[in-house]
């Protein structure tokens, strides 16, 4: 019995073709640069998350000056890395926002910054907001410190004649 074989000219292929192996790399370095951005995005989300949280506690010391009829105080104050944001207020109304008078604290926490930011301004330490909703005025900017990827900040203004807050992200 006689078994024809096919006759084959081609050599057989072994391995991938370079067409393939481009390919391939390409879809990796685009993975690649998702994951990447997605890492900016958090830290930008975080910054952001930070001021919304600083402004609403001063909208809410300022609410707190207008329902107690007194002078309310934000005190933003740095230690070992860690901001402790504490909330007081006076017994009667003060014009001095930083007097050692008879304060009452209404709450106190950690105010947690991203490791890759800080808050830095004339608003670090004390605020004070009066009974008809006046200031003592502060800036607060929320920036990256040295050697992160530029993502951007914000910027936290309480005017002094009217409390108003108003933040920007630049």
């Amino acid at each position: 019995m006689f078994v024809f074989k096919k006759y084959n000219d081609k050599k057989q292929q072994a391995g991938f073709s370079l067409l393939e192996l481009l390919v391939v790399i390409a879809i990796m370095g685009v993975v690649t640069a998702l994951f990447t951005g997605m890492e900016g995005l958090k830290s930008k989300k975080s910054y952001v998350v930070n001021g919304t949280d600083l402004a609403n506690e001063l909208a809410n010391i300022r609410y707190e000056a207008a329902t107690r009829g007194t002078t309310t105080r934000l005190n933003l104050d740095l230690t070992d890395e860690v901001y402790t944001l504490s909330t007081l207020y006076a017994s009667a109304p003060t014009a001095i926002c930083n007097s050692t008078g008879s304060w009452t604290q209404i709450k106190s926490y950690q105010f947690n910054v991203a490791d890759a930011f800080e808050i830095t301004g004339s608003g670090v330490g004390d605020v004070c907001f009066d009974r008809d909703g006046t200031s003592t005025g502060a800036v607060y900017n929320i920036t990256q410190k040295d050697g992160g990827t530029d993502i951007g900040s914000a910027t936290i203004t309480v005017i002094m004649a009217t409390g108003y807050i108003d933040v920007v992200e630049n």
